[in-house]
């Protein structure tokens, strides 16, 4: 099993970032007036958005009144929020100043003139502190080559692998042993399932480009400038082994409609013994449950495999939950 070290922000990883909508011409015209006169900043984000109450609240304060931050909620998945983005912003809405975004839009939102790029005094405001890996996430070059920044990094995630220590005495280190425990599990008459994202949306994406990956091969090349995923035989085995997963019986009978909602409630309600989720899908857990990653700042841990062997380079460490 092996962690491969992701830099800059051509490869996927799950985060989300705050852009400022290109219709916006500067603050107070942007703004819409609230009570008293003061200016009204739409933010726009996802229902399950991590912390936009919290941000919001604590930005408003700062402001002391010199203008006041509303929260607009949009549906919780990303293709939800994306699809309702793209239509307004197409219409010519002028009532969104900023947005909650996702890192796979930066190409499009920026390419259609929707979003402004951030000045240099705003980019040295937004990257201090700031891990350069999600930074890399925001940057789109521009129609004249120039490589620009269009967003300010909100929270960042990965996936990690959760598995029930009250079932298995320790965790996989290659999907093969994966698939043997859950076998031996099904046949005990245990909870047995592994669950993963594979509805057609960007959780299936994800994962599709963690299992090229795993095997050594990309989607495209570093500068996003060449299709690469025909180059080696990474994408064979990646989808030999996702067949493997589908047809084996050792998944959810609603595998091809399975989110991290459905995942999580299949761990979450005992029917699963191994699960690739997001970090942010923890507790409560059924007793026993635990989960296993590599923490390693500006890098991307995914749970991959490489001829069923792992690599002595990838170091891991366990939490209980």
């Amino acid at each position: 099993m092996k962690v491969r070290h992701f830099r800059g922000g051509s490869r996927r990883r799950k985060a989300a970032f705050v852009a400022a909508a290109a219709m916006v011409t500067s603050l107070t015209a942007a703004c819409s007036s609230g009570d008293g006169g003061v200016p009204v900043i739409n933010l726009y984000g996802g229902a399950a958005a991590a912390g936009f109450d919290t941000i919001i609240a604590d930005c408003n304060k700062e402001a002391n009144g010199r203008y006041r931050i509303v929260g607009n909620l949009l549906p919780s998945t990303a293709d939800g929020q994306r699809e309702q983005m793209v239509r307004r912003l197409a219409a010519g809405d002028s009532s969104m100043d900023l947005l909650g975004m996702d890192v796979v839009w930066t190409a499009e939102f920026a390419g259609a003139g929707w979003i402004r790029p951030l000045t240099d005094e705003q980019k040295a405001q937004a990257n201090e502190g700031t891990l350069p890996v999600t930074i890399g996430t925001t940057l789109w070059k521009d129609s004249d080559g120039k490589e620009q920044q269009y967003g300010i990094p909100k929270h960042t995630n990965v996936q990690i692998l959760w598995y029930r220590k009250d079932l298995v005495p320790k965790a996989p280190e290659t999907w093969d042993e994966m698939i043997s425990m859950a076998q031996k599990l099904k046949d005990e008459g245990k909870p047995h399932e592994i669950g993963f994202t594979a509805a057609q949306y960007e959780g299936y994406v994800v994962n599709v480009n963690t299992f090229i990956n795993g095997f050594g091969g990309s989607l495209v090349n570093e500068d996003s400038t060449k299709a690469t995923v025909t180059d080696g035989d990474g994408a064979i085995k990646a989808l030999e082994l996702m067949n493997k997963l589908a047809t084996g019986g050792l998944t959810s009978p609603s595998l091809s409609n399975d989110t991290e909602t459905e995942i999580f409630g299949e761990l979450q309600n005992g029917r699963s013994a191994f699960s690739i989720n997001w970090t942010r899908c923890g507790p409560p857990w059924p007793p026993g449950t635990r989960h296993r990653t590599k923490c390693c700042p500006g890098s991307t841990p995914t749970s991959t495999a490489d001829s069923g062997r792992r690599h002595a380079e990838a170091s891991w460490r366990n939490w209980s939950t």
